[in-house]
């Protein structure tokens, strides 16, 4: 028996042992809970004498005797009642006694705050089992579907606040990702909401990437006919008003609001999960579909959903990130699977956007990032993208081509590198890597000079879709009006 529900009922002694009451006292256990059922059942088994009857006989059956028919006896629907059986055989440990105090005791909060602390790690031997809570509040309840309990914004689905418990301040650990997977994959099942409205007016898909929930749990929203296209928000008028966001609901990974307009791909972009974006390509999620500012799922790879004074962390890598999945991933594995002039046009795009994320970062890139950087570009080639035509054109505002602004941020970053002698063995690195990154663009300017021209006048095309800017202020690049007006 588990000790945190003998603690719950006051029946275990203080060194943690059974007392002799206890294997008398079940009949009043048993009481307990039909008197649970009772109060919170509106109607069915509370108004009928026959029915509380028929109840009572089910629970006093041994767990191995449980059938659907007996709970439907509970006002359980069939579906439901094959959900929680199958869940209670792959709890071997549970006792009869266990799920009766819990249905004594438990209730969609306690069950809440028994995952958090599963995923946090921390364990005891007074932790109750999550799916053990999960049963009995199913049983009280008279369903899995629509159990709500109280969060941090207010009353919520059970659904909602076990995805809700990603963004928590902790580290979420392997077996508390499982377990809170498991939980979702039961809701789901028994039909839990994944509507806008139950996810604070954001489409469940985007709202669960932003939380950074594994990809099991996102695979269950997926099969549960959630829509990785579905964008945020569904009024133009949101992008006049909020500058491209949506600022109605707490977005832990991507900054203080959600992309208007922007789909789960947008968002996985953003918050740069390989996993979430291969799976959401292999469930038909699209790189055509525009946000309000008509910025594609690529404009914003690495970027926030609001500009930052300073560079976000990570910021070429998750870009890079981007590059390695829809170029490497989504032509072999997308049912949608593009031309080869889509795909070079896609990754002579990756290109461009990396070259405004390395402007933008600047000395904070690291040795990793820059070779990443390299790495990127080099397999982009090789798959017959034309990098010296994509790093001869400028981003949508003007300016610097996107060679020439690469160039000069290696120009800048080796002046200040090597003012200081010697230095660490990071520095020394990124000196390195800075210089492999100039000679590249050397290289390639060999055959096309034009890449790097300053003259705003010589009309080198401009890059197919906008970028979206990751960080506040003008850019080096920029010409000196847009300097001056700082914004774009």
């Amino acid at each position: 028996m588990f000790p945190l529900l003998n603690t719950l009922v006051g029946r275990n002694s203080p060194d943690g042992s059974s007392s002799s009451s206890d294997a008398t006292n079940m009949d009043e256990v048993l009481d307990s809970a039909l008197r649970r059922l009772a109060r919170f059942r509106s109607s069915g088994i509370a108004d009928s004498p026959i029915e509380m009857a028929a109840a009572n006989a089910v629970l006093a059956l041994p767990l191995d005797q449980w059938s659907v028919d007996g709970l439907r006896t509970l006002g359980i629907d069939a579906i439901t009642a094959g959900i929680l059986l199958t869940a209670l055989r792959k709890l071997p440990e549970s006792t009869w006694e266990d799920l009766l105090y819990a249905m004594s005791e438990v209730g969609p909060d306690d069950v809440l705050a028994a995952l958090h602390r599963d995923m946090a790690g921390e364990t005891g031997p007074n932790n109750m089992p999550v799916m053990l809570g999960l049963i009995a509040s199913a049983l009280e309840m008279g369903g899995l579907a629509d159990l709500t309990c109280r969060s941090s914004s207010g009353d919520v689905t059970l659904l909602r606040a076990v995805i809700d418990a990603f963004s928590g301040e902790f580290a979420v650990t392997q077996r508390g990702a499982e377990v809170a997977s498991d939980a979702a994959g039961m809701l789901l099942d028994a039909g839990a909401s994944i509507t806008a409205r139950t996810f604070g007016g954001v489409p469940v898909l985007p709202y669960a990437v932003c939380r950074g929930v594994p990809i099991a749990l996102l695979t269950s929203l997926l099969d549960a006919g959630a829509n990785p296209n579905e964008p945020v928000g569904g009024a133009g008028a949101a992008h006049s008003r909020n500058h491209g966001v949506v600022p109605t609901a707490d977005s832990p990974l991507t900054g203080t609001a959600y992309l208007a307009g922007g789909t789960a791909m947008h968002h996985a972009a953003i918050v740069g999960s390989y996993d979430a974006m291969t799976l959401l390509m292999s469930e038909g999620g699209r790189l055509d579909v525009k946000s309000h500012e008509g910025y594609v799922p690529l404009s914003v790879a690495g970027a926030t959903t609001t500009r930052t004074s300073h560079p976000p962390h990570r910021m070429v890598d998750r870009t890079c990130m981007a590059a390695a999945v829809w170029l490497l991933y989504y032509p072999a594995q997308s049912a949608n699977v593009p031309s080869h002039k889509e795909r070079r046009r896609y990754g002579e795009f990756m290109m461009q956007v990396l070259a405004i994320r390395l402007e933008e970062a600047g000395l904070t890139v690291t040795a990793s990032e820059l070779d990443l950087y390299r790495c990127t570009a080099s397999e982009l080639a090789r798959l017959g993208c034309d990098l010296r035509d994509a790093l001869s054109r400028r981003p949508s505002w003007g300016g610097a081509t996107f060679g020439r602004r690469v160039a000069a941020s290696a120009d800048r970053a080796l002046i200040e590198l090597n003012k200081v002698v010697g230095g660490s063995r990071e520095r020394r690195e990124r000196v390195a890597q800075w210089g492999a990154v100039k000679q590249m663009m050397v290289d390639l300017s060999a055959e096309n000079p034009v890449y790097i021209s300053l003259d705003p006048a010589l009309d080198t095309g401009r890059a197919v879709w906008p970028i979206k800017r990751a960080t506040d202020g003008s850019l080096p690049g920029d010409t000196e009006q847009q300097r001056r007006r700082s914004a774009y």
